[in-house]
């Protein structure tokens, strides 16, 4: 039997959108089903797999999916669980006047654009009097260009040097030994990089670095001082500035106001 509380954060009969917290126990699986409503969910802690048809996608942290409410998906939820932030909206709500729905297509979000979108959101949402105008504003920041992957399928020693950044993000990487560990030219990994992931290779590291941040505040209590070593900086200060510069908060203030919700 499927295992999860959910409680509804605001409560506005004016606003067409309702805010939930949806909390997943730890490895939980669900089989295909599909939402009713149309929805958009932020990963505010865990990790998640999600398939849809022959899609799989693996989120944590401020990840986001927008979903019509006609899609079949499954999930499964990593060892520590989740918890989502779901903006459930009434039928209709995202359809124009000829019935065309402003986002069509389930797709998941976990840019560093996006995650600095996200994190900026949520602390606006609250202390907005004015939810329903924020998610719109939030909505219209969201398109099929600021996923981070190409859709084309990704070679498979390029999924290496990407597993392995990701392994370790601590370690500061040179284009010239990634690509030598891969017995490619640099030249060639750099224009690869950019090709399938929309960036250059010490910013993938970088992205990197901070979803691995996001998800150690998030996750755990670590001190930040740890967080930083983790992540591969010489000292808090330096985590900081970066965060902040992605997020617009500071990792302290992210910290609480995730707690907070």
């Amino acid at each position: 039997m499927s295992r999860y509380t959910f409680t509804e954060i605001r409560q506005d009969s004016s606003t067409p959108m309702k805010f939930w917290d949806f909390r997943y126990v730890p490895n939980e699986k669900y089989a295909d089903h599909y939402d009713i409503n149309p929805r958009i969910s932020i990963v505010l802690n865990g990790k998640l797999k999600e398939n849809a048809g022959r899609t799989e996608v693996f989120a944590q942290a401020l990840s986001i999916v927008v979903k019509p409410g006609d899609v079949w998906h499954s999930n499964e939820f990593g060892p520590q669980g989740a918890r989502l932030l779901s903006v459930v909206f009434q039928p209709g709500f995202l359809s124009d006047p000829s019935g065309r729905s402003v986002f069509q297509h389930w797709q998941w979000y976990h840019s560093t654009e996006v995650a600095g979108a996200t994190s900026r959101y949520l602390h606006r949402l609250r202390r907005t009097d004015d939810p329903a105008t924020e998610t719109i504003d939030f909505l219209a920041a969201l398109s099929p260009k600021s996923t981070e992957l190409s859709s084309k399928a990704t070679p498979d020693w390029l999924d290496l040097v990407s597993e392995q950044i990701q392994d370790q993000p601590e370690v500061n990487y040179s284009v010239q030994d990634l690509a030598s560990s891969m017995g490619v030219h640099p030249v060639y990994m750099a224009r690869a990089f950019r090709k399938y992931f929309s960036c250059g290779v010490k910013e993938y590291i970088h992205r990197n670095r901070l979803r691995n941040i996001i998800s150690t505040l998030t996750d755990t209590k670590l001190p930040l001082v740890e967080v930083a070593l983790e992540s591969g900086y010489a000292d808090q200060s330096h985590m900081s500035r970066f965060f902040k510069q992605a997020t617009g908060m500071s990792p302290g203030a992210f910290r609480a106001m995730v707690q907070g919700y």
